[in-house]
């Protein structure tokens, strides 16, 4: 409804004012248009008063809207009346066109808000959508794993039950050839012979678990289904090596306090070597006193480890050593250097009774040992975990003829993993639980070194770390000889070969004895500085070992 103001009560209100120039006195009825419209507006800052009028609706007097501070005033034209006006109304201008206007713009306002809450509708219900969708393979993917967890079960039990259909006709003494399921199994192995294995040849070393796979698949053995596993996530055991039995065996590794640093020697040993073992006896285990008491170590121990012999009276000369030193690990597996189980009862020997060990140095019997080096290492390394230090070996590709050769149908690739030198490496304590559960659940293979420090690791996840630069863990075929000045490279070693083994030249290499001799007098070693002044090494100068 249109706002309007009668021009007698402006007149009144005007009056009642009293002002001189308000809009009734200013009013003019003899102009050609006689009606006028007004509207608000804020007053100029030389008028003071401020001109209120009244609405007709409501009777109120009209205010300031917002800031009572604010005066407002009238603003007036004159514009001709239209044909129901009376002469001389006052309306507000454009009050119609401004609702209008406004309505118009809440309009269009609404309209905004349904197009967006139609958006916003339209997005929830696609999430919705997109949220059952999710809800749904959920349960597609639920329903799938619990028919693979069938299909795993039911797997399970049949290869218990070819296990024992197995062992039962082993008892029955079924050949190879009438026992039924070893048919079946032979067959696979020629057919995997005939196609699969040619396409290997030549490809370089796939990684452990297509190794297991491939070698369970040309063997055909079944995992072992009574044996625990070690780590479950390893996968299924092949090989049982929490079983061994010790005939012979030391006390337990003691404990020691956190802040001092131990090491146990593992020196892997043939029975029937008795002179070896002696001859170690008598030279550098007589220096673990030393470096315990110079602070150096807190705890260093030592063991030989061997298998078990052919003839009885070697077992009975073992026994006799085991009791008159008590330094003899005996486990019932065949007796060799290189043999994979030998070293699987070496680690669960370690894993049942020294795994808090900082280190453990395995070496041969043919080994001399620098226990200051050793010493200096492992205060060096005792914080790298699940680490395997060595010297890499130089066997990259698998002989084909010869004492070490490796079949192309047992080994069908080119080459070997990186892996350290046989003769001696270290392990870290934490390594040896991993390092064994590798062992339980991967196939052997004859190269113990290759298998434990190139696959093993690789299934443990314990790194390889080679030496690097002048130093080294083990110097194999390159000891000194009597009557030759020493070249003092011995100054950076871990451990050398002595008479067990040749040099470079094919000639015989220093008992232990002649390499204690050398040993007890190391300040006779000169070297040229960086000066180019000879000077004398002394043997307590700790040696830096670097790896990659």
């Amino acid at each position: 409804m249109r706002l309007m103001i009668i021009v007698t009560l402006l007149a009144s209100v005007n009056s009642e004012k009293g002002t001189e120039n308000d809009v009734a006195t200013a009013f003019n009825p003899e102009k050609s248009t006689n009606c006028m419209s007004y509207r608000y507006i804020p007053c100029h800052k030389s008028v003071n008063r401020t001109t209120f009028l009244e609405d007709e609706q409501t009777g109120k007097v009209l205010k300031p809207l917002a800031n009572e501070s604010v005066s407002l005033c009238v603003s007036y034209r004159y514009i001709t009346c239209r044909k129901d006006w009376q002469s001389y109304t006052v309306i507000l201008e454009d009050e119609e066109e401004r609702l209008q206007r406004e309505n118009a713009n809440y309009i269009e306002k609404v309209k905004t808000c349904e197009n967006e809450k139609s958006n916003y509708t339209s997005r929830v219900e696609a999430a919705s959508n997109g949220t059952r969708a999710l809800i749904e393979q959920v349960k597609l993917c639920e329903t799938a794993k619990e028919e693979l967890l069938k299909k795993l079960n039911a797997s399970e039990q049949n290869q218990l039950l070819l296990t024992r259909k197995l062992t039962e006709s082993k008892k029955r003494n079924l050949t190879t050839e009438s026992d039924p399921l070893s048919k079946i199994l032979n067959n696979e192995r020629k057919l995997l012979y005939s196609y699969i294995a040619p396409s290997l040849l030549n490809k370089p070393y796939p990684g452990v678990e297509r190794f297991t796979r491939y070698e369970i698949a040309r063997t055909g053995r079944l995992p072992l289904m009574n044996v625990e596993r070690l780590i479950q996530e390893f996968g299924q055991v092949i090989n049982d090596v929490t079983s061994f039995n010790y005939p012979l065996t030391i006390p337990p590794c003691e404990d020691v306090e956190p802040d001092t640093r131990s090491v146990f020697i593992a020196v892997n040993s043939i029975a029937d070597y008795v002179n070896e073992r002696n001859e170690i006896r008598q030279t550098w285990p007589k220096n673990l006193e030393v470096v315990q008491e110079m602070g150096l170590l807190g705890m260093i121990r030592y063991g030989f480890f061997v298998g078990l012999p052919e003839s009885n009276e070697t077992q009975a000369q073992i026994e006799k050593e085991s009791e008159t030193y008590g330094d003899v690990i005996q486990v019932d597996v065949s007796d060799s250097y290189i043999d994979p189980m030998k070293m699987a009862g070496l680690l669960n020997w370690l894993n049942n009774n020294c795994a808090n060990v900082d280190f453990v140095f395995k070496m041969n019997d043919y080994m001399f040992l620098d226990v200051r080096n050793l010493a200096q290492f492992v205060r060096s390394n005792y914080k790298s975990v699940k680490t395997l230090f060595g010297d890499q070996s130089p066997l990259l590709q698998p002989p084909r003829s010869g004492r070490w050769a490796h079949s192309e149908t047992a080994w069908p690739w080119s080459t070997y993993p990186r892996h350290v030198f046989r003769h001696a490496f270290f392990m870290h304590g934490t390594s040896i639980l991993p390092l064994l559960a590798a062992f339980q659940t991967t196939p052997t293979i004859p190269l113990y070194y290759v298998y434990v420090t190139g696959m093993c690791t690789e299934k443990g996840g314990v790194t390889t770390k080679f030496s690097s630069g002048n130093s080294s863990i083990p110097l194999s075929g390159m000891a000194f000889k009597l009557g030759i000045a020493p070249t003092c490279k011995q100054t950076l070693q871990i451990a050398w070969a002595t008479h067990n083994s040749t040099d470079v030249h094919g000639d015989k290499i220093n008992t232990h004895h002649e390499v204690e001799e050398y040993y007890k007098n190391f300040y006779q070693c000169k070297v040229v500085d960086s000066k180019g002044t000879l000077r004398k090494v002394d043997p307590n100068d700790p040696v830096k070992f670097f790896f990659e």
